[in-house]
């Protein structure tokens, strides 16, 4: 949004660490400083393309270029964008240096929004004011858990683009991605790349859970997948959002976890695609014989949280830290 760090401590100081409030103050509320007016007057106004490309944090000579090479589509730009950060964002960032922050994060914040605190799904991060100015340092007062990592959300960012990418490509495709590969899967908001729905369908019509789904008139089943910003070095957090299985089926615990070694560090490839993945899963809840809780139509329950399964992935973790994971070659590579 380019406001300097000076405004943005200003802001929280005039209205506490409440997200909303400090970047309305920052938009709205405090005058420009006369620097920051001289550069938006020297930036010139540009095409719409390039004003909004600006006021998600990038350089005006470089959205300029961006323009220049994919003309006025923002999607190819804002790609053409992150794609050419690759060599500057792989190295790791001096200490003293500060970053950008993602354009999805940027555009949220831009648009008076609370953003997510990566590390805590649901909440609302303290450093985001910060984060609304463009910049975020390691010599700020607020809780080090809930700062955004510098050289992690930016690879993690470009990776899930990527991934994106891919994925859209196959939908474009006759039938799309479903008729290819039996799911659909894709950001749950567009203006936020770390949080996707996974949606699993057309199993095979022998399979116990495809009986199932049938006599509950549902089409499919629907998963969450968190990514953290160390992706893809960490792996994503994937968990059943809905129908509810029977306990102890399809390795899906009670509150939603699933009990698989490649969603665990121990057992995560940063080479594992989000295709691959996906068919990974899949592949797990038949080799767990899933089966729906209930087959009743007029069934009404609630759905898997992120708590609950959270939960679920700590006692994982701890059962199979303490007693390892089986020679299966489910367990082991699925």
């Amino acid at each position: 949004m380019g406001f300097t760090r000076e405004r943005v401590l200003k802001a929280i100081e005039a209205c506490g660490p409440k997200v909303e409030e400090c970047t309305q103050w920052l938009i709205d509320g405090a005058p420009a400083e006369p620097h920051e007016a001289a550069a938006d007057v020297g930036s010139g106004s540009g095409s719409a393309v390039e004003m909004e490309l600006r006021n998600m944090g990038f350089q005006a000579d470089r959205v300029h270029q961006a323009v220049r090479q994919k003309g006025e589509d923002l999607e190819a730009a804002l790609q053409w964008l992150v794609a050419e950060q690759e060599t500057a964002d792989d190295a790791p960032p001096p200490p003293s240096k500060v970053r950008k922050v993602s354009p999805s994060l940027a555009a949220k914040a831009a648009a008076g929004g609370a953003v997510r605190d990566l590390g805590h799904p649901g909440g609302s991060a303290p450093s985001i004011a910060a984060a609304a100015a463009g910049t975020t340092t390691t010599t700020t007062a607020m809780a080090p858990s809930r700062q955004l990592h510098a050289a992690g959300d930016s690879r993690a960012l470009k990776r899930l683009m990527k991934e994106l990418t891919q994925l859209t490509a196959l939908d474009r495709q006759p039938g799309g991605c479903r008729a290819l590969h039996a799911f659909e899967c894709e950001p749950v908001d567009e203006s936020d790349l770390f949080l996707w729905e996974l949606r699993l369908y057309d199993f095979s019509a022998e399979d116990p859970i495809a009986v199932d789904l049938r006599r509950r008139r549902l089409e499919h089943m629907t998963l969450r997948m968190h990514f953290p910003p160390e992706y893809p070095n960490a792996p994503p957090f994937v968990y059943m959002v809905r129908p509810r299985l029977k306990e102890h089926t399809g390795y899906v615990l009670s509150g939603g976890g699933i009990c698989m070694e490649l969603l665990t560090p121990s057992g995560w490839s940063p080479a594992t695609s989000i295709d691959a993945l996906v068919h990974s899963v899949r592949a797990m809840l038949m080799a767990g014989n899933a089966r729906l809780h209930s087959t009743e139509q007029s069934t009404k329950e609630s759905d898997y949280t992120y708590e609950g399964a959270r939960r679920d992935f700590e006692h994982i973790l701890a059962v199979h830290g303490k007693h390892g994971w089986t020679s299966h070659p489910m367990f082991r590579n699925a």
